[in-house]
């Protein structure tokens, strides 16, 4: 998509199972799940470095190496948390209090969703490869090397696949049993990497003249005549001034939205600052209602943990997850979205694919 503003470029970070059992907030201290939500209350755990069951991998950085652990989370449609476990081959369910091994994949794969099936999808970077495990079998789909800027891939009706790229795109890749040829793929692009209701479809963007979120909608019939080569139109700006100032003082702003649940929109925000020649990022969580303007989350993720995940936070079924390595451990967090209008139900929207 070609942008409308010139953007100020972003600084991307390296880019889920709860039930109603109990899980520890604190050290001596247990807390309902369901009781804890239904307070609007934060649900958190940490997850020890290790191989044994209730452990992560983990992998500290070395000459020339990064550190490297499990690199995505996922929301399904019941709002359960899975992990993506790639140095232990797995991919884990979080219940509140213990983990469960529902999946085995390869450690190349990265990217990790659920489909409204429930299915569990990854993708491999390296292999250029989406695989699929769930109540269809198990399958595979090669991604072409055309589309060398997918950033994550999206799960819809159908085992249908999207591949999310770095211009806030979607592709439609097909199905296992009904895969599109490349140029039957490319005809398929969506604005916005992520859907919403009505056909719609958000994105974001940053510039000299201040943050927004874009609602977009594609030009059909009479509309689309009038409207010439322009294939979508803008029919909402929801203006993000809070940032104005940070962009006034010429500080570097990121701003990536990293899912929506119905018509609630949600974004981590990087801030970049140089205090004392030091780089400090710092991030927020913030999530929207798009139809309302409506402010239903604004959370302080604090500064990058000791490696960056490439999908660090997902949405999903009136859920936030985050993911966070720390010296400890993984701490993974869920909250609540406390807005009327999250739906609780897998739809086409959940996975921002339809």
């Amino acid at each position: 998509m070609k942008s409308w503003y010139p953007l100020i470029p972003s600084v991307l970070l390296a880019t889920s199972c709860l039930c109603t059992t109990s899980c520890s907030n604190e050290p001596g201290r247990t807390t309902s799940v369901k009781q804890a939500l239904a307070a609007s209350s934060p649900v958190s755990t940490t997850l020890s470095w290790g191989t044994a069951p209730n452990q992560v991998g983990f992998k500290p950085a070395g000459p020339e190496q990064l550190a490297q652990g499990v690199s995505s989370v996922a929301v399904d449609s019941k709002g359960r948390v899975l992990l993506l476990d790639r140095l232990n081959g797995r991919v884990l369910r979080w219940n509140g209090s213990e983990t469960q091994v529902v999946a085995m994949v390869p450690a190349d794969f990265e990217d990790l969703v659920c489909g409204p099936d429930e299915g569990i999808v990854t993708y491999s970077p390296l292999r250029h490869e989406v695989r699929m495990e769930g109540s269809g079998g198990r399958a595979s789909m090669h991604v072409p090397l055309t589309l060398r800027h997918v950033t994550g891939i999206l799960s819809g009706p159908s085992r249908r696949v999207w591949l999310q790229t770095a211009l806030q795109e979607r592709f439609l890749l097909g199905s296992p049993s009904a895969p599109l040829s490349l140029a039957a793929l490319l005809r398929t692009k969506a604005e916005g990497a992520w859907s919403l209701p009505e056909g719609r479809a958000v994105l974001v963007t940053v510039g000299w003249h201040g943050a927004s979120i874009q609602v977009v909608a594609r030009n059909t019939g009479i509309t689309a005549q009038r409207a010439g080569a322009r294939t979508y139109r803008i029919v909402k700006r929801i203006e993000l001034t809070e940032w104005n100032q940070t962009i006034a003082r010429g500080g570097r702003l990121g701003i990536t939205i990293v899912g929506t649940d119905g018509t609630v929109v949600c974004m981590r925000a990087d801030t970049v600052t140089q205090p004392r020649k030091r780089i400090q990022i710092r991030r927020r969580l913030v999530c929207i209602d798009v139809a309302s303007t409506e402010r239903v989350m604004d959370q302080d993720l604090g500064s990058v943990g000791l490696y960056a995940p490439r999908r660090d936070i997902a949405v999903g079924a009136g859920r936030v997850a985050f993911i966070l390595p720390t010296r400890d451990g993984l701490r993974v967090t869920v909250w609540p979205l406390s807005s009327q209008d999250v739906s609780n139900a897998a739809t086409d929207t959940k996975g921002g694919a339809s």
